[in-house]
């Protein structure tokens, strides 16, 4: 049986992943860096809400705006994606962690769905 979530700790916590580029630039690093860096912060984000026992996290992503963005940068974005899919699926289900993704998945490679 496990231990009771404390009453203290959100049920549900919503995040706007947003500025990763914009941090990039700021230290001439490439925009793909910074999200490389987002991704990382999400991934203790999730372990965080692990250890707490958050029931809910969403994360808001990738927008239709993130489409307009340079080719080779929407490009990375998704290859971002598959590496930490690869890298951390099997252990956050492991955990019990759901993922559910909304909204709109027809122009993501199938492969990424």
């Amino acid at each position: 049986m496990s231990a009771p979530r404390d009453p203290g700790v959100p049920r549900h916590i919503a995040i706007v992943m947003d500025g990763n580029g914009r941090w990039a630039k700021k230290r001439f690093m490439p925009r793909v860096f910074g999200h490389k860096q987002g991704v990382d912060a999400l991934v203790r984000i999730i372990n965080a809400c692990i250890e707490r026992r958050v029931e809910v996290l969403t994360v808001f992503a990738f927008s239709s705006e993130n489409w307009k963005r340079p080719e080779d940068e929407v490009s990375g974005l998704m290859g971002l994606v598959m590496s930490a899919v690869s890298r951390y699926l099997a252990k956050i289900a492991g955990d019990g962690v759901r993922i559910r993704i909304v909204g709109d998945r027809s122009a993501v490679a199938e492969n990424v769905r």
